[in-house]
């Protein structure tokens, strides 16, 4: 187990990284939180880790716990892993779906259908065929703490912080898109 001085400075090398790849992400795109950012800015958003900043950013401090210091660094080591956190992947992706689909896309809409491919992606993995057709409608009829906590009790009575936060996206996207398929990414 590391001390905290490592931890902190390993936060502080892997923070600098991922600032820096946020930045020129948000600079080609003209968004904030978009693709792989979204992903981390949703984990470390979370009140028990406080990992991120409200200029968008990953939050440094050696006021953290040793616990928000680790969860940190794990949530930015698989933002520096993701082929979508880089300026030319997600590139690379507008232009094989704006090919395959035949038409141009604005950013925020392949923003958007990137989280729905990994939102759905994450449903399949952890729920049966049922979350189509009797949970995901449930999403218009229950609060979003209700939902959340009926569908996180079905994963093996788990509730862990990324199921908790995938549970709250997945809502999130359905109340406001409804209900629609997805174009497949990769």
């Amino acid at each position: 187990m590391q001390d905290k001085t490592q931890l902190f400075n390993e936060l502080k090398k892997l923070s600098k990284r991922a600032n820096q790849r946020i930045l020129r992400l948000e600079r080609v795109t003209g968004k904030n939180e978009i693709f792989a950012t979204k992903q981390l800015a949703d984990f470390l958003s979370s009140s028990q880790v406080q990992g991120w900043t409200k200029s968008g950013r990953v939050r440094v401090s050696s006021k953290m716990t040793e616990t928000q210091m680790q969860a940190t660094i794990k949530a930015t080591k698989m933002f520096l892993e993701d082929k979508y956190s880089t300026v030319a992947q997600i590139k690379q992706l507008k232009q094989d779906i704006e090919k395959s689909i035949g038409t141009k896309l604005s950013w925020e809409q392949l923003g958007a259908m990137y989280t729905a491919q990994e939102l759905w992606r994450w449903v399949a993995e952890n729920y049966d065929s049922g979350f189509w057709k009797y949970d995901a409608p449930l999403i218009f009829t229950m609060t979003k703490q209700d939902w959340v906590e009926y569908l996180a009790d079905r994963i093996d009575g788990l509730t862990d912080l990324d199921v908790i936060n995938h549970l709250k996206a997945i809502y999130d996207y359905i109340k406001k898109h409804g209900l629609k398929g997805v174009v497949k990414i990769d």
